[in-house]
């Protein structure tokens, strides 16, 4: 019986042993080492630390000077900590505006060449059916005007026809073409002869034929043309050709 007992007490404090080690043994897990990258992500190629700054950039002090179109490469141009850095910003800000220019004049061209398809037999905006403004300035002998064109254009055609037919009514007319493609100059003075327009005319001085080259984005960054201007003295008004050639 005791021998029983002392077995009993023995296997007790055995147990006891094997669970308390068991709780304090801690589990073994395995550290992965951290991972960092410098694959660059976005439409703009940033990397993490570089999303991380100009989310930091947006939130703080661009939050109330900028845009919210603002570019992130933009941001970080602006806040960049050297010449360096900041020239690299502008390198990779002006590649994105080069590359995206190209393909907005890409799909101009096409979308431009589908339009002339659509209106090769008729003028797609009959100008005689525009409103007219009672309070319309009238043309006087001594003004001036600027007629802004552009090729392929039922409506640029138009109006210079009536501004050649009108020319006795006013002092010079000054043409620009917006063409910027090759063989411009000779393609103006075509289009210019197409009107009925001579060479007396030409050589007088009253119809001057120019190339815009930035001139209408100056004086009307918004402007679309076929528009028509009055100079008067150091002034500029922008006239409804409706009105001013009845």
């Amino acid at each position: 019986m005791l021998i029983v007992l002392l077995d009993l007490i023995h296997n007790t404090l055995y147990a006891q042993q094997i669970t308390k080690s068991q709780i304090i043994q801690p589990e073994s897990t395995a550290v992965e080492p951290m991972k960092t990258t410098t694959v660059r992500v976005g439409p703009f190629a940033l990397d993490e630390a570089e999303i991380e700054r100009v989310a930091y950039l947006q939130e703080s002090i661009r939050h109330y000077l900028s845009s919210e179109h603002i570019s992130p490469l933009e941001i970080l141009g602006i806040h960049a900590d050297t010449d360096m850095m900041r020239a690299q910003y502008a390198e990779r800000w002006a590649k994105v505006v080069y590359e995206d220019t190209q393909r907005v004049l890409a799909f101009q061209k096409a979308f431009d060449k589908a339009m002339a398809n659509l209106t090769t037999s008729e003028s797609l905006i009959d100008i005689q059916q525009l409103p007219k403004q009672a309070n319309e300035p009238q043309l006087k002998v001594t003004d001036q005007l600027q007629l802004f064109i552009k090729p392929d254009c039922d409506l640029c055609n138009e109006i210079a026809g009536q501004a050649f037919a009108n020319l006795p009514r006013y002092a010079a007319l000054e043409i620009y073409s917006m063409d910027t493609s090759p063989g411009r100059r000779a393609r103006f003075e075509r289009w210019v002869r197409s009107l009925g327009i001579t060479d007396s005319t030409l050589n007088s001085s009253r119809v001057t034929l120019n190339f815009d080259d930035g001139l209408l984005a100056t004086l009307f960054p918004r402007a679309r043309v076929p528009i028509l201007i009055r100079k008067e003295n150091a002034q500029i008004q922008v006239l409804n050709p409706v009105t001013v050639f009845p």
